[in-house]
């Protein structure tokens, strides 16, 4: 089983690239592979509850099936997102450059940015 990282930079609905990675995402864990999505700059606002996208859609059906989803508190703040708004199982990044580097380097077998 390989864990493959998504580092998502795009808001929701800024592109419709967001929707088609989340979808491969759902592919990867299908297959059995593990998929693990960190929220960085204004991807952070696909973390904030009750969003009626088909972005958000994925991504709570993903944490359902217990895919591991980070955001950049320091982003979220920025984008004016308090913790309250934000969907549940969402594990929060106080570092986040240092998470991704670790998280690349020691947990992810596979990385894709967009």
């Amino acid at each position: 089983m390989k864990t493959i990282g998504i580092i998502i930079t795009k808001a929701p609905l800024e592109s419709n690239l967001v929707t088609k990675f989340l979808n491969l995402a759902r592919k990867i864990t299908n297959n059995r592979n593990k998929v693990e999505i960190f929220l960085i700059s204004d991807g952070v606002w696909l973390a904030k509850k009750n969003q009626d996208n088909p972005s958000s859609k994925i991504l709570n059906e993903l944490i359902k099936k217990s895919s591991k989803i980070f955001a950049s508190k320091e982003h979220l703040t920025a984008a004016g997102i308090d913790d309250n708004e934000l969907i549940k199982n969402i594990t929060l990044s106080e570092k986040p450059y240092l998470d991704i580097v670790t998280l690349t380097m020691e947990t992810w077998d596979k990385v894709i940015t967009i």
